[in-house]
């Protein structure tokens, strides 16, 4: 998992230094600092003033998701977690909810963006698995010899979990005895 910056300030800093490499790690990252900074927010005592009304509230995250898109704006997933983010601002406020409740909502919404990528990688590391054992299995072969190299070199620097590379062996069977590994 991610481990969310402070701010979004460091979150930019991270992305801007390669810190994250990925499209879909920068485009969590950015989510979960924008859930992470808020939820800290609807626990302080007292309030932000900027938590005192929707139009506040708006008037701060907004630039903030500017900000964040900033920090690599060729990163199609980035892109579309701050405009998911955005969406999910004008929504609440077209239902007239409170700040608070618009703030709850971007914080779901952030973790969500991240859910999904995590969900993403299992599911192409579980097919990649499967194919890998089905081409040994086609050749009569058990998984016993089965050796794999990648060329990856991001793994845990691409994604919002450990890489797809990694994902591959923890995923892809249910346990590391299903491709001879003890």
């Amino acid at each position: 998992m991610i481990q969310t910056p402070p701010s979004p300030d460091v979150c930019t800093h991270c992305n801007f230094h390669s810190q994250i490499r990925g499209a879909p790690a920068i485009a969590s990252l950015a989510a979960l600092t924008i859930a992470s900074h808020l939820s800290r927010a609807l626990l302080a005592q007292p309030a932000p003033d900027w938590l005192s009304s929707p139009d506040a509230l708006a008037a701060y995250v907004t630039p903030k998701f500017d900000y964040l898109y900033t920090a690599r704006p060729t990163a199609v997933n980035l892109g579309a977690a701050m405009r998911r983010l955005r969406n999910t601002l004008q929504t609440s406020q077209e239902k007239g909810k409170d700040a608070r409740e618009i703030a709850q909502d971007l914080v779901n919404e952030g973790r969500e963006i991240d859910a999904e990528d995590v969900a993403r990688n299992k599911r192409m590391s579980k097919w990649g698995g499967d194919w890998l054992l089905n081409q040994v299995k086609a050749k009569g072969k058990g998984a016993e010899g089965l050796n794999v190299m990648t060329v990856c070199n991001t793994g845990a620097l691409a994604t919002s979990v450990r890489g797809n590379r990694v994902l591959l062996w923890s995923c892809s069977c249910d346990s590391p005895r299903a491709m001879g590994r003890h």
